[in-house]
């Protein structure tokens, strides 16, 4: 048994394999949590993700070993997964919350472009097939921790230009539109219910931050409020209109 465990244990990478910069940051971080967490097997920590319905993504074996070799830097929702497990099975436990925080700048830090995505990138692709607005918005990604806005708007400088829509991951409710809206897009049936139940959530819990905000706005404020979000909803009446009709919604301008 305890050969079993040392040939399935995962060794730190030497420099040459990874050289010194964000990724191997992340990997020593990685690494030295492994560490305190017994090294465990990759299938043990891929089965501890899957058995756990609280995780919102599953980790295939095969993607652990390529993160602890440093072969491969996976998606957020996947590390958040792995680094969860590990302080789990950590012999003295630290605070989960402050861990996820410290690898959530790790994972930022060692991403090809982690200040903003450019039209066009990875992201852009994947915003634009999960709402079918492709080539009328420029979906943008940002980290400012200190933000209190979940998103900004970038007017286009002329009106070949679409729209710019930026969203901050340090808000918390921001990462969570971030989290699901680029979730992999290769999901299993249980992977697809779990984002059901997600997005079901995260669209239940806009509402109510709203309706909060409107609630506790002074008297004198509410009326305004109330005139804003029936603009919003006439004109996301007007975009899903156009969606699924674009040449009816052409020919009513006319």
């Amino acid at each position: 048994m305890l050969g079993e465990v040392a040939t399935m244990a995962k060794a730190m990478p030497s420099e040459d394999d990874v050289p010194p910069g964000a990724e191997r940051d992340l990997l020593l971080a990685l690494h030295e949590l492994y560490d305190k967490a017994g090294r465990p097997g990759v299938k043990r920590i891929s089965e501890a993700v899957k058995s756990d319905d609280s995780f919102s993504d599953v980790v295939s074996h095969e993607t652990v070993s390529k993160l602890l070799d440093g072969r491969a830097v996976p998606g957020w929702h996947k590390l958040r997964c792995v680094v969860t497990v590990l302080v789990r099975d950590a012999v003295v436990r630290p605070d989960l919350q402050t861990v996820l925080d410290q690898f959530h700048g790790l994972w930022l830090a060692a991403q090809p472009v982690h200040e903003k995505t450019e039209a066009g990138s990875d992201s852009q692709k994947l915003f634009d097939s999960a709402g079918g607005l492709s080539g009328r918005a420029r979906w943008h990604i940002v980290d400012a921790p200190h933000g209190r806005t979940f998103f900004d708007v970038e007017p286009p400088e002329s009106v070949e230009e679409p729209l710019g829509v930026v969203v901050n991951m340090g808000n918390l409710l921001g990462r969570q539109v971030y989290d699901l809206l680029l979730a992999d897009t290769y999901a299993t049936p249980e992977l697809l219910a779990r984002q059901l139940g997600q997005a079901r959530g995260l669209l239940m819990l806009l509402l109510y931050s709203w309706a909060k905000l409107e609630d506790e706005m002074p008297e004198r404020a509410r009326a305004r409020m109330a005139r804003l979000r029936e603009d919003w909803g006439y004109m996301g009446n007007e975009v899903i209109q156009d969606l699924i009709a674009p040449e009816e919604a052409d020919e009513d301008v006319d």
